[in-house]
């Protein structure tokens, strides 16, 4: 606390260190970024064991913008001519988090999912040999799976990094109709081997 320009009380200083608090999904990546990075996948830096803000000692507002910052701005009111930095948490998803490959530096998708899940048998079974050859197979390609070895009943499924349906924007009408020739295909694809979806 500091005292106003006023003097008639006290004000709050920026809490710029909220950016800095993980979260308990965060904490839960970043407990497993060792086991991660030794099977070739690299989180940002904000999930290492070793993190320090990239932001500590600048301006307050340089924590807005950093990377490695994780948080909403929810308000518009100023402290001292400053943007307020009360800030909204974002809920994360706890089993889904983005990674590089070392290998080659692409980015990936990896998911949070148990051993034995149905969800896991099926995207195993899309991406056999021979379903990978048909060419109606747009189910996401499963690039790896990891079995956690602090816990054996949980597998990290690895996927490439999706964009969104509309990034790039679809600017022709050729490329709509496209989009929902892949998705129907896909759909049809899935049904014909017996895979229903919700």
């Amino acid at each position: 606390m500091t005292a106003s320009k006023s003097g008639v009380g006290p004000t709050s200083d920026p809490p710029i260190d909220s950016f800095a608090r993980l979260t308990d999904e965060e904490i839960y990546w970043r407990d497993h970024q060792v086991f991660l990075e030794a099977h070739g996948y690299m989180l940002r830096p904000r999930y290492r064991p070793d993190w320090t803000p990239s932001w500590r000692g600048k301006r307050p507002q340089d924590a807005l913008k950093a990377e490695d910052a994780f948080a909403l701005k929810v308000s518009h009111t100023s402290i001292g001519g400053l943007p307020s930095l009360r800030t909204l948490r974002i809920k994360l998803r706890t089993s889904v988090m983005d990674a590089t490959r070392i290998s080659d530096g692409n980015l990936v998708y990896i998911k949070r999912t148990h051993t034995d899940s149905q969800e896991l048998q099926i995207l195993r079974y899309l991406n056999s040999d021979e379903l990978r050859q048909d060419p109606r197979n747009r189910c996401v390609p499963l690039l790896d799976v990891l079995r956690d070895s602090s816990a054996p009943d949980t597998s990290f499924m690895v996927m490439p990094f999706l964009r969104y349906i509309d990034s790039p924007p679809m600017e022709r009408v050729e490329d709509i109709l496209d989009c929902f020739d892949q998705v129907l295909e896909g759909l049809v694809f899935i049904h014909d081997h017996g895979v229903a979806h919700r």
